[in-house]
């Protein structure tokens, strides 16, 4: 993955004001937006451009170089509709890479559809780590940014618990691959396919976004 220099962080709430923050320390050009006033100010001593606007409406983004900035950063979860729209404008006007925060996973498959090159679920990335991945950052960073390929860290389901990697099948039935098996302070890399899965193991799965998500819904689903 290229490092990007200019990004665009729509929706100033807490995730969408630390990787902004965080990018600018790193040197990047961020332009940020929302229709709160007093959060485009309290950034502006921090990032490069401030606009207030409501992303929301028809025709916000077309004014303000959204097309100029390598990759938007779009954190609407509050009002999804707007997130839509942010998304669509951006894939019209040719931003290269595209990601959107989502709350849900039905959200985060919407979002896919439309045109964001890669999702956030807020509870299993950080601001300031996305920020640091976007900046430049390893191979293993690279692939959880990939247009084509995500790596996500997800607890093992209780319908695992007990069955090796072999009997699962995850490879066949889910279409991702478990590249790591994390289990309290121990990284198993590489999982063997005749290691147990135990109460409290997570995994780190490679694979495209949708087959992830589907894995974590069907994974949910059997534990119903």
């Amino acid at each position: 993955m290229k490092n990007f220099d200019s990004f665009a962080v729509l929706g100033l709430g807490r995730f969408g004001s630390n990787v902004a923050k965080e990018l600018a320390s790193l040197g990047k050009e961020v332009l940020v937006v929302d229709y709160d006033e007093d959060k485009v100010n309290e950034m502006a001593e921090f990032v490069t451009y401030g606009v207030t606007a409501d992303v929301g409406q028809e025709g916000t983004l077309d004014g303000i170089g959204i097309s100029n900035v390598d990759c938007a950063i779009i954190s609407l979860t509050e009002d999804f509709e707007a997130a839509l729209m942010a998304v669509t404008i951006c894939k019209e006007k040719e931003v290269p890479y595209i990601i959107a925060k989502a709350m849900s996973e039905r959200h985060a498959r919407i979002l896919l559809r439309v045109g964001a090159n890669k999702v956030i679920l807020p509870e299993k990335e950080m601001g300031s780590r996305l920020a640091h991945k976007l900046a430049g950052g390893s191979l293993f960073d690279a692939l959880g940014e990939s247009s084509d390929y995500s790596v996500s860290n997800l607890p093992v389901p209780d319908s695992w618990i007990g069955k090796t990697l072999g009997d699962i099948g995850v490879r066949m039935v889910y279409n991702v691959t478990i590249i790591a098996v994390q289990r309290e302070e121990d990284l198993m890399l590489n999982p063997a396919t005749d290691l147990t899965f135990e109460v409290g193991d997570r995994v780190y799965v490679l694979g495209k976004q949708e087959d992830i998500l589907n894995l974590d819904h069907r994974a949910k689903e059997e534990e119903e």
